[in-house]
């Protein structure tokens, strides 16, 4: 099997993402990944991603050097394998994610599971646990952490029986992640709700609801809400109401108790 990746192409013993991979890069080097677990990936997402002020960012060279270090792949051979590393930890790069039937059942390669929604206040309580501060005064959102947060909530069963999560292979791992993203993000560009307390504040406050109302809506719903309010506000700020003419009588000379002094020229 041969796959190319960014221009180069790889010669591959492919067996499937739950057994070791063998692959040869141009120019003869060659190396043995290991099946790439999901444990494994979460804990370098935590590491490798960061929440910036436009989303959030991986730095894919440090999540590539974590798969390879996995493997003990040599620091040599890291160049050459850049893009195959990557393309091994997203299983594939799938670009048909499973999704869940109506009662929650999904199925991901031999994985069978049962998700359901998470809450607007679990994902409020995994913001939260998700945060840290950076030791500079700013913070630091850990992604995997935040990800296992929203999967112990989402995963309901896990079939055939003894199947544990963070030993799934990476392209069962991948889609079983896709689905539940799918269940619980409105919006692929926004993953997690910095702003969750604000939210909450706001739909109560426009639908009259008690926060305890808000935390027990599902996540996604409640994000539909906020997409539906911000399209329902109107376009241009109102214009304020016109400032109240002086009248005649509020003059100070008007005033019956007033002195009038009047200066005239001869």
């Amino acid at each position: 099997m041969h796959i190319g990746i960014d221009g180069r192409e790889f010669a591959l013993s492919f067996e499937g993402f739950d057994a070791p991979l063998r692959a040869t890069a141009p120019g003869g080097r060659g190396i043995t990944l290991r099946p790439w677990r999901f444990g494994r990936h979460l804990a370098a997402l935590d590491r490798c991603a960061q929440a910036t002020p436009t989303g959030l960012a991986l730095d894919t060279a440090a999540f590539a050097r974590e798969v390879l270090d996995d493997s003990a792949v040599p620091d040599a051979h890291a160049d050459d394998f850049h893009g195959l590393a990557l393309w091994w930890a997203s299983g594939g790069g799938r670009d048909r994610p499973a999704t869940a039937a109506a009662d929650g059942e999904v199925r991901c390669g031999a994985v069978r599971a049962r998700l359901r929604p998470w809450s607007g206040g679990e994902r409020l309580a995994a913001v939260a646990a998700s945060r840290e501060q950076d030791g500079e005064g700013g913070t630091r959102f850990h992604l995997g952490r935040y990800l296992r947060a929203m999967l112990a909530c989402s995963v309901q069963a896990l079939e055939p029986p003894g199947t544990v999560l963070e030993e799934l292979d990476a392209a069962t791992g991948q889609s079983l992640l896709q689905a539940v993203l799918a269940l619980n993000v409105a919006d692929p560009e926004a993953l997690y709700a910095p702003e969750a307390a604000r939210q909450t504040l706001r739909l109560c406050r426009e639908l009259g609801w008690t926060p305890s109302r808000v935390w027990a809506t599902p996540a996604v719903e409640l994000d539909r809400l906020d997409a539906l309010l911000d399209r329902a506000a109107p376009a241009t700020a109102p214009v304020p109401p016109p400032r109240p003419a002086i009248s005649r009588s509020s003059r100070l000379a008007d005033q019956p108790d007033a002195v009038v002094i009047r200066i005239e020229d001869d």
